[in-house]
């Protein structure tokens, strides 16, 4: 007991003093150690890695650089100096990596520009082929040129010769009989030149070919032409002049034969370019690779660094809170002499001290008796305690007593479940099983329950964190064993004594039990049907949703059909179209011959000026055709469209029909008309009714057309199609727009549903009515977009 008086407790103090003198220098030693490892890592490994980062990241892009440099070279000296270059810059890049370290991330880098060095071997390999095929390309090339001109300078002579034989025959009736003979041999001259050119143009074309199947598909179309031009050309050997021809119509067949060596060059060098573009990617892959490798090494010595930094803060944060601690406990000790030990530990106790004396004097057992220690005052405080203790234990006695007469179910047990006490009410409730010859509390119930109520009593329970819990529990009814009584255990913690006691009231709750059952049972059915019945509801809309995306991919494949049928009609008109141009054009092509030959050259602007025309003409009327063929989905999203321009563009196709039949369309629609609508399908409606137009004043006299726009004050386009017919009938006015219905012997009955289905997409409507002459009206109303 000497060791706890006030006097042994002074002497420690002092004793704590020398201890933190102690503590503080071997702080600071440990601190500056530290330090100086940090220092040695940072000078030792990180710097060093990041330098050597920063030349192996130089030295890849010159890599990179000479990579791209040596594949566009087309000399042997370029690509050599090139490749020395490479080698350089690889040795290089050997010697900077002997300075790091040998770890998995190194000796990945290492292997990874070894397979560099190779990758770049081959490719220099490859390309040194690749210029070597090239410069033999160009030579056949070059070679197969100068044929190409030596033929057509051979035959030019014989092309003239037989001109001027024909100019002549014309000139004198008696050479009319060698007229036919002279002409053929003038065909065949021209069309060999024709043949032969186109050959040539085609080789040309085969130089670009980067596919071997194309090349050998080309040299079998080669073939096929050069056995033209030789069938051909028999027919002319008979002249004296074909000799030199003779010759070079065979050397050019020698190097353009079938699997001959300009084929195998050819293959050859697309072969090898894909070889050259395999591991040029294999080359760039592996720069790729390494750079990442090299960010990874910097990310990992940038790891390094910020490691050493945080630690190094670390360290001398601790070091200096370590020091606080032992500067503040120093001054704490200081106080503590002065102050706690003199005013605290002994004045404020013996107040205290007496102050518990005059409470439990004054009858206030409950009050604390806050004075405690192994010294003088606190085994004073002890004896104190003790007295307080028994004078509790007569209050317990006390209170078990009213627990016993009370009349709710009561049972109290310590913090290990052993039942205390048990109330005549609760022993009633359970039929005098659970009693304090039961020992513990769980007991009283079914081995059900027992594990749950065993819980409440486990150290880290509602009952031990916050004074109380609750558990709901059953037994069987004494009256119907096969019935169940549910009852609710409220556990509290109280004092008695020295030790905490538990007091478990216990509550009989088996009708709200009941009703909550049902209840939760009425619920389930209710969600359980309406669970049924959404899962319907989303069947039901999925077979909406299909059957709509259905119908609106039938509706394009009806639109186009029925675009095709007005290409269908339109073809036999657009072939009588196109072949006026196309005997004009050869008509034109005849005068400029002839001006040619007879040397008038000043009709040839004029000539040519009708040509350019007439093809103008006729690329006009097969791109309308085609862009109105085009197939277009019919949910494209609506733009702001110009009516006339439509118009004409849907009158273009149209017009062929017309004209055969002597109809005249007068399109009367100002310009500027916008409309919010789909330019393709709008062009489709306006043909329809043109179509239908015409077909309706086939049978007249006068045959008109009008395309009209009634300029209301109102939201829509008003614009009207009319036509000098006889109107529509009254007995089938009325089902018009039903699909399938026509007037026509030819037709589907589908060009007016179509529309209409069509123009109701606008958010337009179109009209039946009649003209004041008695012909068909269709008016179409359509939503302006002039102010949006």
């Amino acid at each position: 007991m000497k060791y706890h008086t006030i006097g042994s407790k002074l002497v420690l103090a002092f004793a704590s003093c020398s201890l933190l003198i102690t503590v503080i220098s071997v702080v600071a030693l440990t601190t500056w150690n530290n330090l100086d490892t940090h220092v040695n890592t940072i000078l030792n490994s990180s710097v060093p890695t990041l330098n050597t980062s920063y030349q192996l990241e130089n030295h890849s892009a010159h890599l990179q650089s000479f990579v791209t440099q040596i594949q566009a070279s087309d000399s042997k000296a370029e690509h050599n100096s090139l490749k020395l270059s490479l080698n350089t810059e690889i040795s290089t890049i050997k010697e900077v990596m002997t300075t790091l370290e040998n770890n998995n991330d190194t000796s990945e880098l290492r292997f990874g520009y070894v397979q560099l060095s190779l990758d770049i071997d081959i490719l220099s390999t490859q390309l040194l082929k690749r210029i070597d095929n090239s410069r033999l390309i160009n030579t056949t090339v070059e070679k197969l040129h100068w044929i190409h001109q030596d033929i057509i300078d051979e035959l030019q002579p014989l092309r003239q010769e037989l001109q001027w034989q024909l100019t002549r025959i014309n000139g004198d009736g008696a050479l009319q009989s060698n007229l036919n003979s002279i002409s053929d041999e003038f065909s065949i001259t021209q069309n060999i030149m024709d043949k032969e050119t186109a050959l040539y143009n085609q080789i040309e074309e085969l130089l670009t070919t980067t596919h071997q199947t194309q090349i050998n598909n080309t040299f079998q179309v080669i073939k096929y032409k050069l056995d033209e031009i030789e069938s051909l050309s028999k027919k002319l050997y008979y002249h004296s002049s074909t000799i030199a021809y003779r010759q070079l119509l065979k050397d050019l067949s020698t190097i353009i034969r079938l699997g001959g060596d300009f084929q195998q060059t050819l293959n050859e060098n697309v072969q090898l370019q894909n070889e050259i573009d395999a591991t040029n990617s294999s080359i760039i892959s592996q720069l790729a690779l390494q750079h990442q490798q090299i960010k990874r090494m910097v990310g990992d010595a940038d790891s390094t660094l910020k490691q050493v930094k945080r630690s190094t803060k670390e360290t001398i944060a601790y070091s200096n809170r370590l020091l606080i601690l032992c500067f503040s406990i120093s001054i704490c000790i200081s106080f503590f002499l002065t102050i706690y030990f003199v005013k605290i530990r002994i004045v404020k106790r013996l107040n205290q001290l007496s102050d518990s004396l005059d409470s439990i004097n004054k009858g206030e057992i409950d009050s604390k008796i806050t004075v405690s220690g192994n010294d003088e005052i606190g085994q004073v405080g002890e004896r104190l305690r003790e007295f307080r203790a028994k004078m509790r234990e007569m209050e317990r006695t006390n209170a078990l007593n009213l627990i016993n007469n009370t009349l709710a179910s009561i049972i109290t047990c310590n913090l290990s479940g052993m039942i205390e006490s048990v109330n005549p009410s609760a022993k009633k409730l359970f039929d005098n099983k659970c009693s304090p010859e039961s020992n513990m509390v769980w007991d009283c119930f079914v081995s059900q329950n027992q594990e749950k109520l065993k819980a409440q009593f486990i150290n880290g329970s509602d009952l031990h964190r916050t004074g109380s819990s609750t558990v709901t529990l059953f037994i069987q009814a004494k009256s119907k064993p096969e019935d169940i009584i549910y009852l609710r255990l409220s556990l509290n913690l109280f004092e008695q004594g020295h030790s905490q006691k538990v007091i478990i009231t216990i509550s009989d709750i088996t009708e709200h039990i009941e009703t909550k059952r049902i209840l939760e049972m009425h619920v389930n059915e209710k969600t359980n049907s309406l669970t049924i019945a959404n899962q319907e509801l989303k069947g039901e809309i999925n077979e909406h949703r299909r059957t709509e995306q259905n119908l609106r991919d039938t509706q394009t494949e009806l639109i186009q059909a029925a675009k095709m049928a007005v290409v269908g009609q339109a073809m036999t008109s657009m072939a009588h179209e196109l072949n006026q141009p196309l005997s004009a054009i050869l008509t034109y092509l005849f005068s400029a011959k002839m001006a040619v030959d007879t040397q008038q050259y000043h009709a040839l602007p004029s000539s040519l000026t009708k040509i350019e025309e007439l093809g103008v003409r006729m690329a006009k009327i097969i791109n309308n055709l085609r862009h109105f063929a085009k197939k277009h989905p019919a949910d494209s999203p609506l733009v702001s469209v110009d009516l006339f321009d439509v118009t004409i563009q849907a009158s273009a196709i149209v017009d062929n029909k017309a004209k055969q039949q002597h109809t005249v369309i007068n399109n009367q629609l100002p310009k500027g008309l916008l409309a919010l609508a789909d330019g393709i399908q709008l062009e489709q409606i306006i043909i329809n009714l043109l179509v239908n137009a015409c077909d309706a004043v086939a049978s007249e006299e006068e045959k008109v057309i009008d395309v009209l726009h009634f300029d209301f004050p109102n939201a829509n386009h008003i614009i009207a199609i009319k036509d000098s017919g006889h109107g529509f009938k009254a007995e089938i006015i009325e089902s018009l727009f039903t699909p399938f219905t026509t007037t026509k012997e030819v037709g589907l009955g589908l060009g007016l549903s179509i529309s209409r289905s069509i123009i109701e997409r606008f958010n337009g409507s179109i009209l039946l009515a009649s003209s004041l002459t008695g012909g068909a009206m269709i008016i179409l109303e359509l939503p302006k977009y002039d102010n949006k």
